[in-house]
């Protein structure tokens, strides 16, 4: 993404620096130094220049469009030996836009800010190094100290210039500018000249580490800009973490609240309820008491329905006594068989005797009729044990034969 960086320094000839040989550092191109009879000229910068041009207010000379006489004439306008003899604007450029677009970017700013008010600009846009960030494009302006008129510079200077309210305006207007090519070309990206603290951002500001420095990083020698970087991206690395984690803290905290908070809601549908059930006279208190409550009521009447379908009218409700089945015992016989101990060894018990029938006739009979009657029945009733006897008689009599055949190593052929 696009990120804001302009500084602005003075070229001053008390710090022994000189007007030309910044211009032909920054622009690549061959000058001479007329008041000390010098060349500068800088080959290994000249590789990196992409863009060079020199903007001068309306008015102004012609030399003011020529680069070698324009920097003398400054030089020339200024007497003291310690004299301001120009202003230098370094920006870093959106790598997001376009070698074209960066142009149109730089000239706006450099009309805007400096042209319009009279001053001549010689600008240069540098591509980045080799060997260093590839989206490290920017831009140098080269400002005269003087505006420029059809006469040549003023002869005093706005002081105004050098104030900090004054860069300040010109770190805005290079914001809005920048800001304002990005979106007219499709781009989301913006950049804030304000500071990380004015923008509420909770990091620690960079360190210019500058050509130099990257230099002496590059060749494996220590430098203490590039130290302090580092230094202060360590810092800015565990504040990204306890950022982070203050954000997980407020989100559990905003969790918890919002579960307390249904558990409010719970609670007061809860004691509604209640009330509710309350006021209708219901028992239960909750959803598994109801269902309780309905299968025992299914129960009773599943009971009820029972009871009332075992009861015939006109009788009594309790169930009828049935008969106890007969048991019948085997003695096994000794001697000659005949009829007559036959049947005795195959009588059920006196005890397991069938009782007579004593329930009520099905019809009307006689009382002259009644005894002979329930003589007949004592005799069916005899026979049909009897009959039964022999039957069984006669199976115990066949396996008991088998058995002896088989220890005897003689048997029935089935």
């Amino acid at each position: 993404m696009a990120i804001f960086h302009l500084t602005a320094k003075i070229i001053s000839r008390g710090k022994g620096q000189s007007a030309i040989a910044a211009a032909a550092y920054r622009s690549g191109e061959r000058l001479r130094d007329e008041q000390a009879g010098e060349q500068k000229f800088y080959q290994t910068r000249a590789e990196r220049i992409q863009f060079t041009d020199i903007m001068a207010p309306s008015g102004a000379p012609e030399w003011a469009h020529d680069r070698n006489q324009l920097w003398n004439e400054a030089e020339r306008a200024e007497k003291r030996k310690d004299a301001q003899l120009a202003r230098e604007i370094e920006i870093s450029l959106p790598h997001e836009l376009t070698p074209e677009q960066r142009v149109w970017l730089v000239k706006d700013f450099a009309r805007e800010a400096f042209v319009r008010r009279g001053y001549a600009v010689d600008l240069a846009i540098h591509a980045p190094d080799k060997e260093g960030d590839e989206r490290n494009h920017h831009a140098h302006l080269m400002v005269t100290m003087r505006t420029l008129g059809p006469d040549g510079f003023a002869l005093k200077k706005d002081p105004s210039m050098n104030k900090r309210e004054q860069l300040t305006e010109w770190r805005g207007q290079w914001a809005h500018l920048a800001n304002r090519h990005l979106e007219r070309h499709g781009f989301a990206s913006r950049i804030d000249h304000r500071s990380l603290e004015a923008q509420g951002i909770e990091r620690e500001a960079g360190v210019h580490v500058g050509y130099a420095a990257n230099e002496m990083t590059q060749r494996g020698a220590q430098s203490d800009r590039m130290d302090a970087l580092k230094q202060v991206m360590a810092r800015n690395d565990i504040r990204v973490e306890i950022k982070a984690i203050d954000g997980e803290v407020r989100e559990l905290e905003r969790l918890a609240a919002k579960a307390e908070e249904l558990a409010r809601e719970l609670d007061e549908r809860r004691r509604t309820e209640e009330q509710a059930r309350a006021d209708k006279g219901l028992d239960w208190t909750d959803r598994g008491g109801m269902v309780a409550q309905q299968q025992a009521a299914l129960r009773s009447l599943r009971r009820a329905a029972a009871e009332k379908a075992r009861v015939i009218p006109g009788e009594s409700k309790t169930p009828k006594q049935q008969p106890e089945p007969m048991r019948f015992s085997f003695t096994p016989m000794t001697g000659t068989a005949t009829p007559a101990n036959f049947a005795e060894s195959f009588s059920p018990p006196a005890s397991k005797q069938p009782e007579p029938d004593k329930s009520p006739p099905c019809g009307a009979v006689p009382a002259e009729k009644q005894a002979e009657h329930k003589a007949a029945q004592e005799k069916t009733t005899k026979e049909r044990v009897f009959t039964r006897d022999i039957g069984d008689g006669d199976r115990a009599r066949d396996r008991d034969h088998d058995q002896e055949g088989g220890r005897g190593g003689r048997g029935r052929t089935r």
